[in-house]
């Protein structure tokens, strides 16, 4: 089985591809049922949730996203969501890669706005706006550049620091 951690996983990835890989995906048939949310008691009285989350194609393989929420996390300077992505041979079960879940997800949400701007946003589109700062804003500046002649990009967030950081990093 191979595991990627989330450089890892962030460069198995690249934005070009992984639009044209999501473009592909969305015009076929995937199933995904509803997420099932669990409470998870902590003695402490944290409010812990676990979300698992599958999908597979018919004659494909099946993946599920396993992910805990834990907001008490900020005060430990950590992330309050944490994710992890399993495929498994959709005939043996046998497991094939673990992905880290939380690049996956924020890579993919970028990648698909980018594929929604492409059929959505004029062609002639120069310049755009990001609300937030957070893990995905980076990937939607970086992936919308590839689909629209982006040549500023403004960013809202009700976090001044965040805006600058984003703004350094890009």
């Amino acid at each position: 089985m191979l595991i990627l951690d989330a450089q890892a996983t962030a460069a198995a990835l690249p934005y070009p591809a992984l639009i044209e890989a999501l473009a592909e995906t969305l015009r076929t048939t995937v199933d995904a049922p509803p997420r099932l949310h669990y409470a998870i008691p902590r003695a402490d009285g944290a409010k812990v949730t676990l979300i698992l989350m599958p999908s597979w194609q018919s004659d494909g393989d099946v993946g599920v996203k396993l992910v805990i929420v834990a907001p008490d996390n900020s005060r430990r300077s950590l992330p309050s969501i944490c994710a992890s992505y399993l495929l498994m041979d959709g005939d043996t079960g046998q497991r094939k890669l673990m992905a880290d879940g939380t690049t996956l997800t924020a890579r993919r949400t970028a990648a698909v706005s980018a594929l929604a701007a492409r059929y959505l946003a004029p062609s002639d589109c120069r310049t755009h706006l990001i609300l937030g700062a957070g893990a995905v804003a980076a990937g939607v500046a970086r992936s919308h550049r590839l689909v629209r002649p982006i040549e500023r990009t403004l960013i809202w967030t009700r976090r001044g620091e965040q805006a600058a950081a984003l703004v350094a990093e890009l």
